[in-house]
């Protein structure tokens, strides 16, 4: 009997040796990954989307390969309405690669400025959440979060209109 609970106890005892030093491999390995961000950009495409498109670029230098990596976005306005979401799936990157990819956002034109005319005509600082999540050697889960502004220039900015003047060639007493 004291064997078979010696042989469990050192059979426990590696097990909880290797887990811990898979552990640390792991999380020591995140500090490989390295992940590069371009400038967005902002375009108006032909079906009428603004287009939000930020370059994301990730190096795997780690021991463990990366699963389920994930960019996910949230855009609202300067009063907190949600204008836009979007989200971005990589859905693995081994040992020695590196992925470059596109995150973007749409959201109709129409909608924009539906749902809050004010855009039409003032410029506004957008807010972008941003959440990277992804699970390191496929198992163990990271994830980070920023938040950036982007500088919304409205369309009709200063845009005025004077008081209507009837002129007395189009009231038809000219003479």
């Amino acid at each position: 009997m004291s064997v078979v609970i010696r042989t469990i106890g050192i059979a426990s005892a590696v097990l909880w040796v290797f887990l811990i030093g898979f552990a640390v491999s792991a999380v020591f390995s995140v500090k490989d990954f390295q992940f590069e961000f371009g400038a967005m950009q902002t375009t108006l495409d032909s079906q009428n989307e603004v287009v939000f498109a930020l370059p994301v670029g990730v190096v795997n230098n780690g021991l463990y390969s990366i699963s389920d990596f994930v960019v996910s976005s949230i855009m609202v306005d300067d009063q907190g309405l949600t204008l836009a979401s979007g989200s971005t799936f990589v859905p693995l990157i081994g040992t020695g690669q590196s992925v470059n990819t596109t995150h973007v956002i749409r959201v109709r034109l129409s909608d924009l400025l539906n749902g809050s005319t004010r855009l039409l005509f003032d410029d506004v600082d957008l807010r972008l959440a941003e959440t990277f999540s992804m699970k390191a050697a496929e198992l163990i889960p990271v994830q980070a979060s920023s938040n950036m502004s982007i500088q919304w220039g409205a369309p009709l900015y200063n845009f005025a209109l004077e008081t209507p003047q009837l002129s007395e060639e189009a009231s038809g007493h000219g003479g």
